[in-house]
């Protein structure tokens, strides 16, 4: 046999006449594709007073990839070394545990109609067979994407930054004590006037970042909103929520300004939604804190 180190060999047993020439059709459509596909009938015609027996087994270690076509009469040749399918078959069910990618189990038969178990040689179970008259309805995309070594879907790379939900805060347990406006809104003043500090000192618009807009200051800035902005204002909603009853109604009506805000602000930390779509925060909200508080 010449040196031929085929880009596509062919494994199949000779069921009949009829399927032999089924097979040739089917390696003239590959070699039409541009696949420099080889058979034992190709070989036979290349070369005279070619080893029958051998060629084929030389072939298969040099091909770069191997088709093995799939009957229950391959199965059964295979299963119990029988003929030129089972010495084909001993290399292969040995080379496939190496190197998996190099074959490619298909079928001319229709796999909504006949079993997978009847077509899979023992050791070759479970692996994926390609229904070429399945494939045929999408102009042999799955064939050709196995010859090739090219992927069908595009996956998105890993983005180095996980999107993390926020730790909720559970307030210390106490029972409901009444407390007055005065005392309550002093609390919550508290934790605006950190909100507050910390967006002048790290946010968007800080000296930080508008001086080197190259710093470290927005991922610092991410992670104070995280670690403390947003537990500030959970427990600012939660102080209220429980409260609710000492708010008048424009009080109210402000304060679920500063909540639909919160919740906006939180969401788009987690979700990365464009800053646009939270509310800006309420002057308001803490213009009515600040009032009522010491």
């Amino acid at each position: 046999m010449q040196n031929i180190e085929p880009e596509v060999a062919i494994s199949y047993s000779q069921d009949s006449q009829v399927y032999i020439e089924k097979v040739i059709s089917f390696a003239n459509f590959l070699r039409d594709n541009g696949y420099d596909c080889y058979m034992d009938m190709l070989l036979k015609q290349i070369d005279t007073s070619i080893d029958f027996n051998e060629m084929m087994l030389q072939l298969i270690p040099k091909a770069k990839k191997v088709i093995v076509i799939l009957t229950p009469n391959y199965k059964e040749k295979a299963d119990n070394f029988k003929g030129g399918v089972g010495k084909e078959y001993r290399i292969i069910n040995d080379e496939i545990l190496r190197n998996d990618n190099k074959y490619l189990l298909v079928t001319f038969l229709s796999l909504s109609t006949t079993h997978v178990s009847t077509l899979l040689p023992h050791g070759l179970e479970g692996r994926e067979i390609i229904d070429l008259n399945e494939d045929s309805k999408n102009g042999y995309e799955l064939l050709f994407s196995k010859l090739s070594d090219t992927p069908i879907y595009t996956f998105s790379p890993v983005n180095s930054n996980k999107t993390k939900t926020t730790t909720k805060l559970i307030k210390p347990f106490a029972l409901n004590q009444t407390k007055d406006k005065n005392e309550i809104f002093s609390c919550i003043k508290n934790y605006l006037t950190e909100n507050k500090q910390l967006l002048m000192q790290y946010g968007p618009n800080s000296l930080i970042a508008l001086n080197n807009p190259l710093s470290t200051s927005a991922d610092v800035w991410t992670s104070i909103k995280r670690n403390t902005i947003i537990p500030n204002n959970q427990q600012i909603i939660s102080i209220l929520e429980d409260n609710l009853d000492i708010l008048s109604q424009d009080e109210s009506n402000i304060y679920y300004k500063f909540k639909i805000h919160a919740n906006a602000f939180e969401r788009n930390q987690i979700e990365r939604q464009d800053s646009e779509a939270v509310p800006c925060f309420p002057l308001e909200f803490e213009k009515m804190i600040y009032k009522e508080a010491d």
